[in-house]
């Protein structure tokens, strides 16, 4: 519901994984999101250093023409923190009961079901 709803909102969505693209790219038509995605934003292993390194991340700043600053990263582990910290970005902490990184964190939401809740 979330990916959707940034989808019908206009937002720009890009993947940073350490899995190979097209892995990527058959999970996410597995799971019926594979249409929200264009094939270019979905970074894998080979195609961005791996997290914390922000690259994958000034990466789809530069392609979508916009300031890092811009961005947030979603996501459910330190290193995402760390790669959203280090590019400027602003990192959203998802699917833990609690905050265990709030110095790295702009907000912190239990699941996806509560950020989108918090996105009103």
């Amino acid at each position: 519901q979330l990916v959707r709803a940034l989808r019908e909102r206009d937002c720009r969505l890009g993947i940073l994984t350490r899995n190979a693209h097209p892995l990527a790219l058959l999970t996410l038509a597995a799971i019926g999101l594979a249409d929200c995605f264009a094939d270019a934003d979905i970074l894998g292993r080979d195609e961005a250093p791996p997290k914390p390194h922000p690259g994958g991340l000034l990466h789809l700043a530069e392609r979508w023409s916009v300031a890092p600053s811009e961005l947030v990263m979603v996501g459910d582990y330190r290193f995402d923190l760390e790669c959203a910290q280090a590019a400027g970005a602003r990192g959203v902490l998802v699917n833990l009961p609690d905050n265990p990184w709030p110095e790295l964190t702009e907000l912190h939401a239990r699941d996806c079901a509560e950020l989108l809740a918090h996105l009103g």
